[in-house]
C-alpha cells in the first residue's frame, strides 16, 4: 500500500484510494467511467464565520511525514469562497501502484492520491480540514455517504482491483473497476454502496453521488479522528496528534 498520508474525514472509518487501474482504451469514446480532468479547486465553505486571514491549502506530507508540501493554495474569502490552482506534485511523492491490491495499467504510471484540504491560521497552524462530499451521520458509517477525492498521474489510466482489510469488527471491502483517468489532476468519488452491521463496500466511480457539497471542520486543540489510519487508493495515513508541529 502507499505509505503517505492522506485526510480521512467522518466517513466510514477510512476511505480514499488503495491503489488501482487497468488500461484505459486510447479511444475515448469506449469509456465510460471516466474521471474529470481538472486544474482547479474551487467553490465555497458554508457558514463560515472566521473571516479572513485564513488559507486553505492542498497538499500532502513529505517523505518523513514532517512537512507540508503544497499543490496550491488559495486565501479563504470572508465569505467562505475560494479558488485554489493545482500545481504539480514533486517525484518524490509519486508512487508506481505495483504493490497494492488496486493497480494501474499501464503498469509504470505513477500516482500521488494522499492528498487533503486542510486551514491554516495566520501562523501557518493547520487548524481544520475541508471536504466536498455528504454524510447523514457524523460519526459513524452511513450508506450512501461519499467523499470526492483527487488523483495526480503521470500517464492516462485505467485502475482496477479489490481490497479487503478489518476495521473495529467492520470487514470493509473497496471496489474499484476500470476507473480512468487522465494525465494530471483527475477527481473520482468514493461512495458507501453496501454496508450491514459487520460489513461495507466501498465503491469508486467517475460520476458523482447526488447531493455533495462543501463542508469544513475546525479543529479545537488537536487533529481528531478525521486524520487516522486509513486504507484506499490513496494508501495507509496516521493520525498527526500533534498538528502544530507541521509546517507549511
Amino acid at each position: 500500500m502507499l505509505n503517505q498520508k492522506s485526510v480521512k474525514f467522518k466517513f466510514f472509518g477510512l476511505i480514499l484510494l488503495t491503489a488501482i487501474f487497468c488500461f484505459g482504451c486510447d479511444d475515448d469514446s469506449t469509456e465510460t467511467n471516466v474521471a474529470e480532468s481538472v486544474t482547479k479547486i474551487e467553490g465555497k465553505l458554508p457558514n463560515w464565520t472566521y473571516g479572513s486571514g485564513k488559507e486553505l491549502g492542498f497538499g500532502t506530507l513529505d517523505e518523513n511525514n514532517d512537512n507540508w508540501v503544497s499543490f496550491g493554495s488559495s486565501v479563504i474569502g470572508s465569505d467562505g469562497s475560494f479558488s485554489i490552482t493545482l500545481g504539480t506534485p514533486p517525484d518524490s511523492l509519486l508512487e508506481l501502484t505495483d504493490d497494492n491490491e488496486i493497480k494501474a495499467n499501464p503498469a509504470d504510471t505513477k500516482i500521488c492520491a494522499d492528498t487533503w484540504l486542510v486551514i491554516f491560521d495566520e501562523t501557518d497552524k493547520i487548524i481544520g480540514v475541508a471536504y466536498y462530499g455528504k454524510f447523514a451521520n457524523d460519526s459513524t458509517d452511513t450508506l450512501n455517504n461519499a467523499l470526492t477525492g483527487w488523483l495526480y498521474a503521470t500517464k492516462n489510466a485505467t485502475f482496477n482491483g479489490v481490497d479487503v482489510w478489518d476495521e473495529e469488527d467492520i470487514e470493509y471491502t473497496e471496489n474499484v473497476v476500470n476507473l480512468s483517468v487522465k494525465s494530471g489532476w483527475s477527481k473520482f468519488y468514493v461512495t458507501i454502496t453496501k454496508l450491514t452491521t459487520t460489513a461495507a463496500t466501498i465503491t469508486y466511480t467517475a460520476t458523482a453521488p447526488a447531493g455533495l457539497g462543501w463542508n469544513f471542520e475546525m479543529f479545537e486543540e488537536e487533529m481528531p479522528s478525521l486524520l487516522q489510519n486509513h486504507r484506499g487508493l490513496a494508501g495507509n495515513f496516521k493520525c498527526l496528534k500533534k498538528p502544530e508541529s507541521v509546517t507549511k
